[in-house]
């Protein structure tokens, strides 16, 4: 094996976890987001630090994003793609 070969698995690695984190992230900003939804009436203390650790997930799709740009657009992760709405509650219907 020559040093591209193995500088190219070794990139084919590190995008292999960068997906992965990915779907751990969209998966947390998911529930952060149901939860800031569920919160609106409670201890804006509690909405606060939810809103936080959801603007610290963000941070870390930016950085991946950035640093693996294959994870998005039309050759991406399109379900990935789509977790940059995460930020703002649907609203809940009665039922």
């Amino acid at each position: 094996m020559n040093d591209r070969s193995a500088y190219r698995m070794e990139e084919d690695a590190n995008l292999a976890q960068a997906r992965v984190f990915l779907e751990l992230l969209t998966v947390r900003a998911r529930t952060l987001t149901r939860e800031i939804g569920f919160a609106h009436r409670g201890d804006p203390a509690v909405r606060q630090q939810l809103q936080s650790e959801l603007c610290t997930v963000r941070r870390y799709f930016d950085r991946l994003h950035r640093r693996f740009p294959e994870t998005t657009g039309a050759h991406g992760n399109r379900q990935l793609t789509a977790a940059h709405g995460y930020g703002i509650p649907a609203r809940r219907t009665a039922g």
